[in-house]
């Protein structure tokens, strides 16, 4: 999110109003000051997934935007799809992959 992370919506909305606006017209290309589209980094993330091709139980501990990239590849999806998925902060997700297709057990659960 560049010169964004770390500033609440409120507080951005507030500082640079056209630019969140602009970002919320094209979520996948617009580019935050200083940051990279959720386009680009769905590109970067889905990539680097069919890379490495990992087998096996595996743990991917990382932030919003990827875990939105990773899902909406895993599910067939463009980019455009990704604010359907919203997990809370801190929470944690189980999806089973398979050549069959995907299964999402938990998504964005959070310890009780």
């Amino acid at each position: 999110m560049g010169d964004w992370e770390g500033v609440s919506w409120a507080e951005l909305t507030q500082r640079d109003p056209t630019g969140t606006s602009a970002y919320w017209d094209d979520y996948v290309n617009a580019r935050p000051p200083g940051g990279e589209s959720f386009g680009a980094l769905s590109d970067r993330v889905t990539a680097w997934w069919s890379d490495e091709q990992p087998e096996g139980n595996i743990a991917i501990v990382t932030h919003i935007g990827c875990i939105r990239a990773l899902v909406c590849s895993w599910l067939g999806l463009g980019a455009h799809e990704g604010l359907r998925f919203a997990p809370d902060y801190a929470s944690h997700s189980e999806c089973l992959l398979a050549d069959a297709g995907v299964v999402i057990v938990k998504f964005g659960e959070t310890a009780s």
